[in-house]
């Protein structure tokens, strides 16, 4: 049975579109993400935020741009991430703890000019150098300055889209870069994951969780 599911679920397809298929399985009211906020998100609140937050990101970037993602664990990094999916950009997510050279080697090297950040991150983490560094070379956008373009029109645009939209399966864009990560073994480089590598990764963890629970 378990081979059967694996089999017949779609892995050539790009990452947002096996969200809104998460989302046709589970329901829009099942929660995926927590953190220290304490303010669940459900598949329903992440699609709509995502739709929101995007459009006003697309404004700042064009179609397959590579985006730098500084922002820890959290689910400000989850809807920023798939924000960036859902409007065809690319994140490009940067290790602050790294120093700020090699970070902007790794911005050089992926050709990154605009980083979304958080300005409750920077303070807290006391990152200014870091973002100091990488203003140098790049255009610093602060979430919360984002978010504040967000107004009511705009959510419920954006809540109107996540109703209407079901998942497409473009398997033609399953081999489109879908997300940028350095590796820090040389500073210098990042590595590219497409959309269909992301999926098999993900279901090989799925099969090999699935294999422990059952022993």
């Amino acid at each position: 049975l378990l081979k059967s599911t694996f089999a017949a679920a779609p892995y050539d397809t790009t990452l947002f579109d096996a969200l809104l298929e998460a989302r046709r399985q589970h329901g829009g009211a099942h929660l995926v993400a927590d953190d220290i906020d304490q303010q669940p998100l459900s598949y329903r609140g992440l699609i709509t935020a995502s739709y929101a937050l995007g459009s006003k990101i697309a404004r700042r970037t064009k179609v397959s741009e590579r985006v730098g993602v500084l922002l820890p664990t959290s689910r400000g990094a989850l809807v920023t991430f798939f924000a960036l999916q859902a409007t065809g950009r690319v994140p490009a997510m940067l290790n602050f703890s790294a120093g700020p050279a090699s970070v902007k080697a790794a911005c050089r090297g992926a050709e990154v000019s605009l980083i979304l950040t958080s300005r409750r991150f920077v303070e807290k983490a006391k990152l200014d150098s870091l973002v100091s560094a990488l203003g140098e070379q790049a255009t610093i956008v602060y979430l919360e300055d984002v978010r504040a373009e967000i107004g009511v029109p705009t959510k419920i645009g954006a809540l109107i889209r996540s109703l209407a939209t079901g998942p497409r399966h473009r398997s033609e864009r399953a081999h489109d870069p879908a997300v940028l990560a350095e590796p820090w073994t040389v500073p210098s480089r990042t590595m590219k994951l497409t959309d269909q590598e992301l999926e098999e990764s993900a279901r090989c963890e799925d099969r090999s969780l699935a294999h422990m629970q059952g022993l």
